[in-house]
């Protein structure tokens, strides 16, 4: 390709001057043509030396051009031919990496810098979290004396039992709405004894004993009316909560899983069965029949140990209902989840107000305030604490 900047050669059809006869003219040379001749009968004599020195001069900026473009593809072969005689520098050997010194032979510059001290007024760091069912109180019952399940004679009850029975099983209805659980107890387990094979009433006691918390001894009924009827439904409930309220988590949970026919649970299916059972016992809380939230409360930490909501409410049903000592247990265990909840530490302190520790009370509700300083039961706690 003709460089852009250097005039085109003439074309070959064009004619060229004849030169005079008396001169013999020389063959144009290649630099000769790079001016084309022209034939303008314009042009002076003076032209050919003209057109010679602009010939001179194209074909020195021609050379120059060869030359640069030369030395363009010159200079990376040379590089690429001095490239292998060069000397390779070494790789760089990579540092052995320390190994970690033991604890006994670390010098105290190598020991880690110690942690800062917490601000004067930030709070107090809670406890470490107690967590599992393992940790639970369930257990927080006695069994009934004298309340275990007959084993069935050969012979069926006479009439005379069987009417006893039907005016024990009167009597215990009657004293457990009347709120005698002790009592009303002691008169199904005899109404059991004397017909021992009458499913029924192994459950009327099955679900007495729960609601008296004794749960060894529904339990035992609620073992006992499976045996005598096809499995019900109502004593398998019954049944499964008995087993958590021993502790026996795992047992409880393969009961319930098989009651609501779950062969693959997983963790989803724990959290809706603790969700489901934690409404439930906020409804029968609302009606006042806390015996009822106790139940349900139980199993949904069977489902969910570690919910501090769910161990707080059943805290607080039992205070309503009366069972402070066990109230205490299960807000202490609250407060070893999430110690930080102002409504959380004054309903402990009121749990330990009703106990007499008015001590304990005191630092329940100044912890409380630490956490809410605007807490308003708090602080009428505290006040009528300091009267």
């Amino acid at each position: 390709m003709p460089h852009p900047r250097l005039p085109l050669p003439p074309a070959l059809s064009e004619p060229t001057p004849a030169a005079p006869a008396t001169e013999q003219t020389p063959e144009p040379s290649a630099l000769d043509l790079l001016e084309p001749v022209t034939t303008s009968p314009n042009v002076s004599p003076a032209a050919p030396k003209s057109r010679k020195r602009t010939a001179l001069v194209l074909s020195s900026v021609a050379a120059l051009g060869a030359l640069a473009v030369g030395g363009w593809f010159l200079v990376p072969s040379l590089h690429a031919r001095a490239a292998p005689t060069q000397s390779k520098a070494p790789a760089p050997v990579a540092a052995p990496k320390p190994t970690p010194a033991s604890p006994a032979a670390a010098t105290p510059s190598e020991a880690p810098p110690p942690k800062p001290a917490p601000a004067p007024d930030a709070p107090a760091p809670e406890a470490p979290r107690a967590t599992g069912a393992s940790t639970i109180p369930w257990l927080d019952g006695e069994p009934t004396e004298g309340c275990v399940p007959a084993s069935a004679p050969a012979a069926a009850a006479s009439f005379e039992d069987i009417a006893k029975s039907q005016q024990a099983l009167a009597k215990g209805r009657r004293l457990l709405m009347q709120g005698e659980l002790s009592a009303s107890l002691s008169a199904l387990c005899e109404a059991a004894r004397l017909n021992p094979q009458h499913s029924g009433l192994a459950f009327e006691v099955a679900r007495a004993a729960l609601i008296a918390r004794d749960g060894v001894t529904a339990a035992r009924f609620a073992e006992h009316s499976l045996a005598l009827t096809p499995p019900d439904r109502r004593s398998r409930e019954i049944w499964a909560d008995a087993l958590a309220w021993q502790g026996n988590v795992e047992a409880a949970r393969d009961a319930w899983l098989g009651i609501h026919k779950l062969s693959t649970p997983s963790e989803k299916t724990f959290a809706n069965l603790a969700l489901g059972a934690a409404i439930e016992a906020r409804t029968a809380a609302k009606a006042g029949d806390y015996a009822t939230a106790e139940r349900y409360l139980r199993r949904s930490l069977a489902f969910d140990p570690d919910n501090a909501g769910t161990t707080t409410q059943l805290a607080r049903v039992l205070f309503m209902a009366g069972h402070h000592a066990v109230a205490a247990h299960w807000a202490e265990r609250a407060l070893a989840l999430d110690g930080a909840d102002a409504e959380r530490q004054v309903l402990a302190g009121e749990i330990q107000a009703k106990l007499g520790n008015a001590t304990a009370a005191s630092g329940h509700y100044s912890r409380a305030l630490e956490l809410d300083p605007q807490n308003a039961m708090a602080k009428l706690r505290l006040r009528a604490q300091n009267l």
